[in-house]
């Protein structure tokens, strides 16, 4: 007797301790379900992978558009994590590369409408209102 309170002397018991082929048999019935498990796994991973690139694909083939805000500080958060590690990996973390391809990028989305005051630091966007006013004052003088 065994500490389950079943009597292996019982019934089948005997037959399934003196063959193997119950027990070959049990293996692989887990191994078939293993692998059916397996293989389930890898057939939802690959609906979400394709579902990914289906929303992707949609994306890439939309217009750039005005948009607007994003809906909370930790989507934007998101949003500017994801391209900062787009640009480390991309640039080696090499300042030059970085600027090179933020040039790129801000010139490629004023083609698309970008207003390229609204990516400047609020202090460049001051040096520049003042630039601008002094050519303006400058240009007034020269006229006169």
């Amino acid at each position: 007797k065994l500490g389950l309170d079943l009597d292996v002397h019982l019934g089948a018991g005997p037959l399934y301790m003196e063959t193997d082929v119950f027990w070959n048999y049990l293996w692989v019935f887990a191994e078939h379900k293993i692998s059916e498990l397996k293989a389930a796994a890898v057939a939802r991973s690959a609906a979400a992978r394709k579902g990914h690139q289906t929303r992707e694909d949609a994306i890439n083939e939309m217009d750039w558009e005005k948009g607007g805000e994003f809906k909370d500080r930790g989507e934007k958060h998101r949003a500017k994590t994801s391209v900062m590690s787009a640009l480390e990996q991309s640039t080696q973390k090499q300042i030059g590369k970085a600027e090179d391809i933020l040039s790129s990028i801000v010139s490629d989305l004023r083609e698309k409408g970008l207003q390229e005051e609204y990516v400047l630091s609020a202090e460049t966007k001051q040096m520049l209102a003042v630039t601008k006013a002094m050519i303006t004052s400058v240009s007034l003088l020269i006229t006169q």
